[in-house]
């Protein structure tokens, strides 16, 4: 790594683990929150007025969902900022530059380089992989709206025969919705999963948007080194 990428390096890195720290709370009050639902509806399913207690088990299920579904999304959200983290940190350990005397000891341009990444997003990218933490996250969730949504549909009999027009309507509209969030947060996955919101294309990126930035800094630019992800796409690299 080039020594004055170090520092901004650091920082970044420090940034990823608070991220990934945020990520791992919202998992566990998730999975927390989810089982003292799950018992409660367990406990009130003994109560002897069935039909109030259908009611309330198929709206709040669906409320439920619905809220996983949110909380999925602002998860994709902070999926996205870590490959973009993970992306410019490894732009930074690969790269190579040549800086003279004049250049400052540490270069910082990550939200420069941040900005100009938004300016370029547009652009088409290829398909590559991602990490896989995302994949057993989106299953944790499919499972746990799996479950409150057959909570729903046990219920929902009994609350249609009580409340057929006003509750029927409603619960078609709590649904559509869900199916609507569910097709996008679907979008937002295959981009961070394999479209161009991967940790490899970000990286791609920032190799490219660092090259003109640090041109302003005297620096002169070579071909950054080849590692591993990039075996595929050499032509941005040179060997090692």
């Amino acid at each position: 790594m080039q020594n004055p990428n170090i520092t901004e390096y650091k920082s970044i890195r420090e940034e990823m683990s608070d991220l990934k720290t945020c990520m791992t709370h919202y998992v566990q009050m998730v999975l927390g929150g989810s089982g003292v639902i799950i018992t409660v509806f367990a406990a009130l399913s003994k109560s002897s007025d069935q039909s109030s207690t259908s009611l309330a088990f198929s709206l709040l299920s669906l409320a439920i969902i619905l809220v996983l579904s949110c909380i999925l999304e602002i998860l994709f959200y902070k999926f996205h900022s870590h490959n973009r983290y993970a992306g410019y940190c490894k732009a930074l350990t690969v790269e190579r530059y040549t800086y003279s005397e004049s250049s400052p000891e540490h270069i910082i341009l990550w939200e420069v380089a941040l900005s100009d990444l938004r300016r370029n997003q547009l652009r088409e990218r290829k398909r590559t992989e991602s990490w896989e933490y995302p994949k057993y996250i989106v299953a944790v969730f499919i499972v746990l709206i799996l479950i409150f949504s057959i909570i729903h549909v046990q219920n929902l009999s009994d609350v249609i025969k009580k409340y057929p027009n006003a509750l029927n309507n409603l619960s078609k509209a709590m649904l559509i919705l869900i199916i609507f969030l569910w097709i996008h947060l679907a979008t937002v996955f295959y981009k961070i999963m394999w479209g161009r919101n991967t940790i490899e294309e970000f990286t791609k990126e920032f190799l490219q948007i660092r090259k003109h930035l640090l041109k302003h800094y005297g620096a002169t630019y070579h071909a950054p080194l080849c590692y591993p992800d990039c075996r595929d796409d050499k032509s941005h690299c040179a060997e090692t």
